[in-house]
């Protein structure tokens, strides 16, 4: 007796769930091989496959040669649904088997021999009718996961296609939890899923797809798909996502640090995506694009594009050839230890942030905050640097504050030390490095220090290997943090926040203080 294989078990297992009360009163009750014609089936309606699968002649010739190795699995959405659906793949095959049934009808009608005839006739009966796997239906989602998992399995499915999908799972799963919640009378929490949930949710269904590239997939989706369709239904993918996603937020920084960008923060992303839109093509120029951005934003902020782009470029790669604020010597710490990393934070009293972390508010702390929320920079400092400490200690990093005797744009309110100075690193060390260069960035630390290229390349030896750029290394690390737990991301976005206000608190207070001049 042949053992059945995980899968046959769950579908075996799977086949009690339909009666007849929800079956159609001519399909078996469980998981079976039926005969049908191509006149009772059709293809996926939902198919995230918009693109033409680039193995399509070659499918079609194998089919032509040999006939049919693989029939589609087929199931009936609804009990009263006239017609059979595909599923878990196999849209490709049916059109093929179409085609061919459609070539060798045509053909025998031109025979020249009634034995000719009939054999054209008896191939075109081949692709006519075929023997498929008929499984029971079990929701929506089931079924488009199972078409994205046989899409990936056997041809190239498009960046775009797949991001598309996610956002359909997620509506999917949305309403699933509805219906579900509404059939066991319970209310449903107006609650959005998380992206690591929703992975997991789709993971388990049987395609297989990590938070980090859900990530990108919405960034996909809701932001690029408006502006740039034609390079992303030509095939644009993971690394063109991934460069405009690090190049919109080294902009952003950017313009934060800026008088106009603390006023109007959403001003700086109208100009990048309506600049990026004027590169839309199957293929984007990157640096062309770069350059029109420079010279946008150089006119509006009066500033020599050159200045723009010397910018841009520090804050890609925490280089500052000339920095214009002197800021006191990085020292290396002689301990690693968790409270080492909180010794100098608040001299005089107890700091609260030496306990185990919280999980932080999904709230972005201060991202619909006034000044009125700190009363003083002061205030506003300790919010930032006790949020800053909690993420430290996480990953063993140090972190002392700057010399506030001094002007401040609200940014350089802490350094973090470097990691060279930090012996056995705990957890993963790629997100340790990540977490390392986004509280470099967010504190401004390149700005204020003169060795700060050598401090960037100390730091990260490690990955600065046979022909690998500073640059590379940049981005690389933009990549890590795309992959970091959404838990450390809320404690960098929470931060973020914080320095936005601390940006316009101090904005507002040196307004005013030139008014009383």
């Amino acid at each position: 007796m042949t053992k059945l294989n995980e899968a046959e078990v769950l579908d075996f297992l799977d086949v009690g769930v339909n009666t007849s009360e929800t079956t159609h009163p001519g399909d078996p009750i469980g998981k079976a091989r039926i005969r049908v014609t191509l006149d009772q089936l059709r293809p996926y309606d939902r198919n995230p496959r918009q693109s033409r699968n680039p193995k399509f002649d070659s499918i079609l010739a194998s089919i032509e040669a040999r006939g049919l190795d693989h029939p589609p699995n087929i199931s009936r959405r609804n009990p009263g649904d006239k017609y059979y659906l595909i599923i878990d793949g196999g849209n490709t095959r049916l059109e093929i088997l179409n085609i061919l049934y459609d070539k060798y009808k045509k053909l025998a009608k031109t025979a020249k021999t009634d034995e000719e005839r009939q054999t054209l006739l008896e191939k075109a009966q081949s692709f006519h009718v075929i023997d498929c796997t008929f499984k029971p239906w079990k929701s929506e989602s089931s079924t488009l996961t199972g078409h994205m998992a046989e899409n990936e399995e056997r041809g190239d499915t498009l960046f775009i296609e797949k991001a598309l999908a996610v956002q359909t799972l997620r509506q999917i799963y949305e309403e699933e939890d509805r219906l579900k919640a509404e059939a066991q009378s319970k209310e449903l929490k107006d609650k959005p899923l998380t992206i690591r949930a929703l992975a997991e949710r789709i993971t388990t269904q049987g395609w297989t797809v990590s938070h980090s590239h859900i990530s990108r997939f919405e960034y996909a989706a809701h932001q690029l798909l408006p502006v740039v369709p034609t390079a992303l239904w030509a095939g644009a993918g993971g690394p063109l996502i991934k460069a405009l996603r690090r190049l919109e937020k080294a902009y952003s920084t950017f313009w934060a640090s800026t008088d106009m960008g603390r006023d109007n923060p959403q001003h700086l992303l109208d100009l990048f995506f309506k600049t990026l839109t004027e590169f839309d093509d199957v293929s984007i120029d990157i640096d062309g694009f770069s350059r029109a951005l420079d010279c946008t934003l150089a006119d509006t902020l009066s500033l020599p594009v050159q200045t723009i782009s010397a910018e841009i470029q520090a804050v890609m790669a925490g280089i500052k050839t000339a920095p214009t604020v002197s800021s006191p010597t990085l020292t290396m710490p002689t301990t690693t230890s968790p409270e080492s990393a909180v010794k100098n934070s608040s001299p005089g009293k107890k700091d609260e942030s030496t306990r185990t972390p919280s999980k932080p508010s999904t709230k972005k702390a201060g991202a619909d905050s006034s000044p009125h929320d700190h009363d003083s920079p002061e205030t506003l400092q300790e919010s930032i640097i006790s949020t800053a400490l909690k993420l430290a200690v996480r990953y063993g990093l140090m972190i002392d504050r700057t010399d506030r005797s001094k002007a401040s744009n609200g940014c350089d309110w802490f350094i973090v030390h470097p990691l060279k100075a930090m012996d056995a690193p705990p957890g993963n060390s790629d997100h340790r490095a990540a977490v390392w260069w986004a509280l470099f960035r967010l504190s401004r630390t390149y700005r204020q220090i003169p060795n700060v290229h050598n401090i960037f390349i100390d730091t990260f030896s490690q990955y600065l290997v046979d022909d690998t750029s500073v640059t590379d290394v940049t981005l690389l690390l933009y990549e890590y943090e795309d992959d970091l737990p959404e838990e450390d991301q809320e404690y960098l976005q929470t931060i973020q926040a914080l320095i936005q206000q601390g940006s316009e608190l101090t904005g507002v207070r040196q307004k005013s203080h030139q008014g009383d001049e």
